[in-house]
């Protein structure tokens, strides 16, 4: 109280004390009791525990090893899903190549066919090319001279006209040429009957210019020759040209119609087209 304790006044009571005492004292053997009952539960379980991780450690195992089982099993599943897509896809590409056989076979039976067909028809071309190379040959010659050769052969390309003076000749004259003798071999050709076309040709505006002076005036001389056989004309040539033809032939019955660019009634048909 000197010091101004403000419990001093305050006696405890010593009853209460005790009885707390003893009942903290109770408390704790009760406790220790309990910690006692369960170390030696502890120790019971210990044996459990280590079974149960056995047990555990076991069952870990087996589910690993039914993972890795079923990772397997699925990986064969898909193996086989696509050996099975193979099989399949396999029989249609058998079916395809079946087909393709069966279709290779009969372009080959088609093409055997049309071989003997183009065969028969080259032959057939080559017996019409040879009797027009007949009357062409011939045509070249009494153009250019006895000297020259021609020739008209079927190539991939179309017909090939050549003339042959000491060498495959192709300039400009010389394809003039080769043009005016193949129609002129086709006329004669269509005289003998011998062609689907009537035995008429219109030759426009060969030139002297193009041919040459001495080969555009055998030009006339070879028709006329041609239609002095069999007495009566078996063809019908018209030629139409700004270079005045041999003297002969300036007169009629071989010169029908001239014509002039002015006056416009000179023209042809009488009006300016």
């Amino acid at each position: 109280m000197a010091e101004a304790c403000k419990l001093s006044h305050k006696i405890p009571d010593a009853d209460a004390c005790r009885q707390r005492w003893n009942q903290r004292q109770a408390d704790h053997d009760s406790q220790a009791k309990r910690v006692v009952d369960l170390r030696q539960e502890q120790t019971k379980l210990l044996p459990q525990i280590a079974l149960a991780k056995q047990h555990f450690d076991r069952s870990v195992d087996h589910v690993t090893n039914i993972e890795k089982a079923r990772d397997a099993r699925e990986s064969t599943w898909y193996g086989a899903r696509r050996l099975q897509d193979d099989v399949e896809r396999l029989a249609e590409l058998f079916e395809t190549q079946e087909a393709g056989i069966k279709r290779l076979r009969e372009l080959g039976t088609k093409l055997e066919t049309e071989r003997e067909r183009l065969g028969a028809f080259r032959d057939k071309q080559a017996r019409v090319f040879g009797r027009m190379s007949e009357k062409f040959d011939p045509i070249v010659r009494r153009l250019v001279g006895h000297g020259a050769k021609g020739r008209i052969t079927l190539s991939g390309n179309g017909l090939d006209l050549s003339v042959d003076m000491g060498g495959d000749r192709r300039t400009a004259a010389i394809d003039s040429l080769k043009v005016l003798a193949f129609d002129l071999a086709a006329m004669c050709v269509s005289i003998e009957g011998a062609t689907r076309v009537p035995s008429f040709l219109l030759h426009d505006s060969p030139r002297e210019a193009d041919l040459g002076l001495s080969i555009y005036g055998r030009l006339f001389d070879i028709v006329q020759e041609l239609e002095r056989v069999g007495g009566t004309p078996l063809f019908q040539y018209i030629v139409t040209t700004t270079t005045a033809p041999p003297t002969e032939f300036r007169e009629r019955p071989y010169l029908q119609l001239k014509l002039h660019g002015d006056p416009p009634a000179q023209r042809l048909l009488g009006v300016d087209l």
